[in-house]
Order: structure tokens, then sequence, then C-alpha cells
């Protein structure tokens, strides 16, 4: 597998597993919500953040996490601030094994 990471104006190529890119995910992209670009296998494109909601064990187990697409991003916020709760209903599952690049925006 190819993973293509592009982090501002550097990018590079790594030849990946979905193990490495998993790790990869986490050390990047969670805690700060920085908003990022994934491209699948068969071209699908989402833009947003990955986020961490109770189930997030589980999917790592096989190399999933959970994705706040953009066009959801407002409402997911609304809900926590209101509610103070992480609704997973605003969220897709990414899996690792389909991407094939990872770009920040």
């Amino acid at each position: 597998m190819r993973l293509f990471l592009c982090t501002f104006a550097k990018s590079i190529y790594f030849k990946m597993t979905k193990k490495e890119i998993a790790e990869y995910i986490e050390k990047e992209f969670f805690i700060t919500y920085k908003e990022v670009k994934i491209t699948y296998k068969d071209r699908k494109i989402f833009y947003g953040f990955f986020q961490n909601f109770e189930d997030k064990k589980e999917l790592q187990k096989d190399f999933k996490f959970r994705f706040v697409p953009n066009n959801n991003a407002v409402t997911f916020h609304t809900e926590l601030i209101s509610k103070g709760n992480l609704n997973p209903k605003h969220s897709i599952i990414i899996d690792c094994a389909e991407i094939a690049k990872i770009e920040l925006v």
C-alpha cells in the first residue's frame, strides 16, 4: 500500500501498513482537531477531523477511527456545547485499509 501524506508545504510518500497508518493518525490528528482531507483508494474524499467516541477501542482493533466530516461539524459542536455529549451520529467511520492519502488542510 502506498500512502501519500502532505503536511503543509512538505509532501512525502510512505509505504505503510494499516497499522502504521493508524499509529500516524493517532499521533498527528487526534486531540488538536486538525482539519484533514482523506482520499480513499476508490477516490472518495472526506474533509473534517478525527474525534474519539466511546467505541474508540473497539474500532481501533480493526484499524478504524471516527471522523466528523465538515458538513456535520457545526451540528456536532453545537450539540457538544449545549448537551455536553459526543454524539456518534454526526461522524463516519474511516478504515485505515482504505486510505490512499491524508493531507492537512
